[in-house]
């Protein structure tokens, strides 16, 4: 969202429109969920009010009630990444879904891509990627990324 409220592409981003410079992952804490947007100071009405209505027409889609406020960082918050590969072996591809705090102390639940393409808590039945030809895992990183944008596109 530019200056003036108007959505800019991904393919004009930089060539002149003074846009967020970041958006950080969602957080989640006791309060539920969190993302802030880096304007670097600069944030017109115009802009403001296009990114919170596109926020809302976003949360509005979800299965679920949601509650807008303003961003308030949380001693307890825990960053959520989309399905990454966590390091070392063997490699799966891991997501955090939801935060459990207990005493205070944030807990995040992870899940692993099964075999079949589902979720499961367990590890010992998560799907296993090997390394490709040139003993990397960039097919894995992109098979990866792909899951991750599925995932935001279905929110």
């Amino acid at each position: 969202i530019d200056e003036e409220g108007n959505h800019v592409p991904d393919d004009q981003l930089g060539l002149g429109a003074s846009t967020p410079s970041y958006v950080s992952d969602p957080y989640l804490s006791r309060r539920g969920v969190s993302v802030y947007a880096d304007t670097g100071g600069y944030l017109t009405v115009a802009m403001g009010k296009a990114m919170l209505r596109v926020l809302v027409e976003a949360l509005g889609r979800l299965a679920f009630d949601t509650h807008v406020t303003r961003f308030e960082r949380d001693s307890d918050m825990v960053p959520w990444r989309p399905p990454h590969l966590p390091g070392g072996e063997p490699t799966v591809i891991a997501r955090a879904v939801r935060c459990v705090v207990n005493n205070g102390v944030p807990d995040v639940i992870t899940e692993y891509l099964e075999t079949q393409g589902g979720w499961t808590p367990s590890l010992a039945n998560a799907r296993v990627f090997e390394r490709d030809e040139r003993g990397t895992h960039g097919a894995t990183w992109d098979f990866a990324w792909r899951l991750a944008q599925s995932m935001y596109e279905q929110a």
